[in-house]
């Protein structure tokens, strides 16, 4: 889920459940700063993971059909494409 930060208008709450491993499933919230531009929102963020696992980076852009990034991690790498149906 996405939504907008109340207190911050160009920052975002991306809240998602994930698991690394066998490790750290749960529920967080990655607040990423960004601006919005006909629509889209574009990312290019990175947070750091709990108990040292690393740095989580992405970058790809969101809109009101489709969220599409690339991201790194940890020794794990990939590409996340979601897309609401017509």
């Amino acid at each position: 889920m996405i939504t907008r930060d109340e207190a911050s208008p160009d920052t975002y709450n991306f809240r998602y459940r994930a698991g690394w491993g066998l490790l750290q499933f749960g529920d967080y919230t990655h607040p990423i700063t960004t601006t919005q531009k006909e629509g889209t929102l574009s990312l290019n963020h990175s947070m750091s993971l709990p108990n040292n696992f690393g740095t989580y980076r992405i970058k790809g852009q969101v809109s009101p059909t489709q969220f599409e990034c690339r991201f790194q991690g940890n020794g794990d790498k990939g590409t996340m494409v979601l897309q609401r149906p017509h």
